[in-house]
């Protein structure tokens, strides 16, 4: 028996609502499952940055060049991918994005195992986009699934698997160049791994199919209601304007935690004597703190908002954190770089959270693809151009003054967002405090019944009604 709808255009069957309600819980296992994998086969160059320095005999240019090409895909990528998206569903890119992956990881293992730089700076792109598919087509299904007072518990939860899979990468990877003593053999490893996610993929889409099984279209579908190529330029003017100073602040804060991160391990192997495996082991930890700090954030912003608060304070600790990595005193084997590493982690464990819940309170959910892929475009622009200043400082500077000169700029940078995140406070204030509110628990049929329009996909089920 039917429900009474909300809107005339759309039916909701109890089924739908009771399989969401038993099932959602292990589609974010089956989610998550897939993100760490994707999350590890991506990671690794930067943990051994001293090693592909020596091995391959590539420059601290050449090093941020290769850093630098994992964005070239958010350029372009993530605007089409985001549209069609949001205009045919998820699943299809889903599956898109893990192949692609896998591909490129390939390409990475097999260009380093010949010593070739520019093939393997083809392969970091080409993995990179599968990643931003699959990130993408997950972001979808995720909004379809889970409610607005569910995002920040779902969101820690996705920042802690994220972390894992860091933890993972940053001990793994050293450490498994130094028990085979082969370069490429991790990316062998990772390429392994990203096979896996395909059928843990084929779990997770399948569930995804069954909920929007339960879903049933009324009457016609109209081309107004559909996020069409045609009107993706008014949709997006229609974008409120603290949503871009949301997605500014999120993609200065990223590229300034990033351009310290990247730089991390051969900080700890030159500067204070650690060996690959061990500055790994250390890199992990960090992020472990970030994991646990993402957790406590969840819940935070679930129970009290204050959103735009959250992230200034963010910004202050990983300021903190770039300040002690520029002025931390140099010593053998000793425990002093951990504190800056640790403020590092702790901002990175808020920025996660917030950022990405502040953008999914701020947009419709069948607009969240094209804005998940206009914030990686922005990202990725920054993602280019500001590692490869700070790596033309590091290639005129590290001999005489290492990475001093490089955490100053960084520390610059997040001054700069800094003033970014208080003009953030200031203009949601005028928006009704939409991002420091608290959500409640709303109709537990609200999600479902716009999960159609998150889909705009023709169900082709027999008993369903025509379009």
């Amino acid at each position: 028996m039917h429900s009474t709808p909300s809107s005339p255009e759309v039916i909701v069957h109890n089924e739908a609502k009771i399989f969401r309600d038993k099932y959602k819980w292990w589609f974010l296992l089956l989610v998550e499952l897939g993100q760490f994998f994707i999350i590890y086969s991506v990671g690794g160059i930067s943990t051994l940055q001293r090693q592909f320095e020596k091995i391959m005999g590539l420059t601290e240019l050449d090093y941020t060049h290769l850093i630098q090409s994992v964005s070239i895909p958010g350029l372009i990528l993530p605007l089409f991918i985001g549209v069609l998206i949001d205009h045919y569903g998820a699943s299809a890119g889903l599956i898109s994005g893990i192949t692609i992956t896998s591909i490129g990881q390939y390409i990475v293992a097999h260009s380093i195992s010949r010593l070739s730089y520019w093939s393997l700076v083809i392969g970091v792109v080409i993995k990179s986009s599968g990643s931003r598919v699959y990130y993408l087509a997950k972001s979808k299904m995720i909004r379809v699934w889970y409610q607005d007072h569910e995002m920040g518990k779902v969101t820690s939860i996705s920042a802690i698997v994220s972390t894992l899979a860091g933890i993972t990468g940053d001990v793994a990877y050293p450490n498994i160049f130094q028990y085979t003593n082969s370069l490429s053999a991790p990316f062998y490893v990772a390429f392994v791994a990203v096979c896996v996610v395909s059928f843990i993929s084929l779990i997770q889409t399948y569930l995804h199919w069954v909920l929007m099984k339960h879903v049933e279209v009324r009457a016609r579908r109209r081309e107004r209601e559909q996020l069409s190529i045609s009107k993706v330029a008014g949709v997006v003017s229609s974008f409120p304007s603290i949503f871009w100073l949301v997605v500014f602040v999120s993609a200065f804060l990223h590229v300034t935690y990033a351009a310290t991160r990247m730089y991390q391990s051969k900080f700890l192997q030159t500067s204070f004597g650690y060996s690959p495996g061990d500055a790994g082991i250390i890199l992990g930890s960090g992020l472990a703190i970030s994991g646990c700090m993402s957790v406590l954030v969840g819940f935070f912003v679930d129970r009290f908002g204050r959103i735009p608060q959250v992230i200034s304070f963010g910004i202050i600790v990983i300021g903190a954190g770039i300040a002690g990595n520029a002025y931390v005193p140099k010593c053998d084997k000793c425990y002093y770089p951990l504190v800056p590493l640790a403020f590092l982690s702790l901002g990175s464990g808020i920025e996660h959270v917030v950022v990405t819940t502040a953008k999914m309170k701020l947009l419709p959910e069948k607009q969240i693809g094209l804005a998940f892929a206009i914030y990686s475009t922005v990202s990725s622009v920054f993602t280019l151009i500001y590692p490869a200043v700070v790596g033309e400082i590091a290639q005129r500077t590290y001999s005489t003054s290492g990475y001093h000169y490089v955490y100053l700029a960084n520390l610059g940078m997040a001054f700069f967002t800094f003033g970014l995140s208080l003009w953030l406070v200031k203009a949601d204030n005028k928006h009704n405090k939409i991002l420091q509110r608290v959500e409640e628990a709303g109709d537990e049929e609200r999600l479902l019944q716009s999960t159609v329009e998150l889909e705009n996909k023709p169900m082709k089920q027999p008993e369903f009604p025509s379009p």
